[in-house]
């Protein structure tokens, strides 16, 4: 029976921020148990904060292409302004398709910890809070390195074009293509709700039983 029963957790370590006690003494219990969460899981964090910066990107880029074709004179046809429009919504969709993906995995490899919570008494949006956290933070993190990756990608689509200038580029466009990532964040977070508080405690929390 010992041979049949899964493995036990390897042992935390403790993460860089609980090494700076001026910033991790201020964090509520369960904003520490979010940043461990983030911090520990290595591949999970990289593979979104990857991918959420190249959708960031995109949209920075098609963006700036729209932008160009509504506020440059003599230049932008209805097909290009239709195109710019499908780069934007594309972003969004990619950003959509790859949280779904890593928070469903995310939700999949960790029932029987989510079932522990539903077991101590927290309440649906405590326990969804203890998932979105960690989702909006990744994001967040990735809409950052998203900057770089877009400016790099409107200097190249400009090239190409050969029309207009990141300097030319109007200020909203930067806090737009943020909130679009957001925004398309958070219906993923609204969709997998129901998963989320829908896990069967019993089944979970036997199953390695």
């Amino acid at each position: 029976a010992d041979l049949l029963r899964a493995k036990p957790p390897k042992a935390g370590r403790k993460v860089f921020l609980e090494r700076i006690p001026i910033l991790w003494n201020r964090l509520s219990f369960k904003y520490k148990s979010t940043m461990r969460n983030v911090l520990r899981y290595h591949y999970r964090f990289s593979m979104t904060v990857i991918s959420v910066a190249c959708s960031m990107g995109i949209a920075l880029a098609g963006l700036a292409l729209l932008d160009l074709c509504l506020f440059h004179e003599g230049f932008g046809s209805a097909a290009l302004i239709g195109l710019a429009a499908v780069i934007v919504i594309f972003a969004g969709l990619l950003t959509m398709v790859v949280i779904y993906t890593l928070t469903n995995i995310n939700i999949s490899e960790r029932n029987r910890e989510i079932a522990t919570l539903m077991v101590l008494g927290y309440y649906d949006r405590e326990v969804a809070g203890y998932i979105y956290r960690e989702v909006y933070i990744n994001t967040i993190v990735g809409i950052l390195f998203g900057f770089p990756v877009g400016i790099f990608l409107i200097i190249i689509l400009f090239k190409v074009i050969n029309v207009g200038s990141l300097a030319g580029v109007s200020w909203f466009v930067w806090p737009v293509a943020a909130v679009i990532v957001l925004l398309f964040t958070a219906l993923v977070t609204l969709i997998l709700r129901r998963k989320i508080v829908g896990i069967d405690m019993n089944e979970s929390l036997k199953a390695n039983e």
